[in-house]
């Protein structure tokens, strides 16, 4: 907010929250299908003629699920390191801005956002 007059403060407020929400919608959606893929990665395959007709039948490769598992841990560091950053904007913003509690609650809400789809992100890559 530091680089805009106070007027449009409270825009830039906005585009940044807006700009939050979405990226933490997008690693929300990216987690959601890295989780499925750790499944892949965690269940072994049926043995004995237990199985039933099919299970031995992966949906995915293993090659072809280590690529897109790869891919996805990009695309995550980037959005994550994106989300930090507009995080720390934000909070920058609120600071120029002054009308403290309301801001400082929707920073400090970002964060937590940001912390818990951290640590699902680590828990999911130690299981793979």
């Amino acid at each position: 907010c530091r680089s805009f007059m106070t007027s449009s403060e409270p825009s830039r407020w906005e585009e940044l929250r807006k700009e939050a929400r979405r990226l933490e919608h997008e690693i929300d959606k990216k987690l959601i299908s890295y989780s499925k893929l750790s499944v892949n990665f965690s269940h072994e395959p049926p043995s004995g003629d237990g199985a039933a007709a099919g299970d031995d039948v992966p949906l995915l490769s293993l090659e072809g699920t280590e690529q897109i598992a790869d891919t996805l841990v990009k695309e995550l560091e980037t959005m994550f390191h994106q989300l930090e950053r507009m995080i720390e904007d934000l909070n920058q913003c609120s600071s120029d801005m002054g009308n403290g509690g309301a801001y400082v609650h929707v920073v400090q809400r970002h964060r937590e956002i940001f912390h818990d789809y951290s640590q699902e992100f680590k828990k999911t890559r130690a299981n793979i």
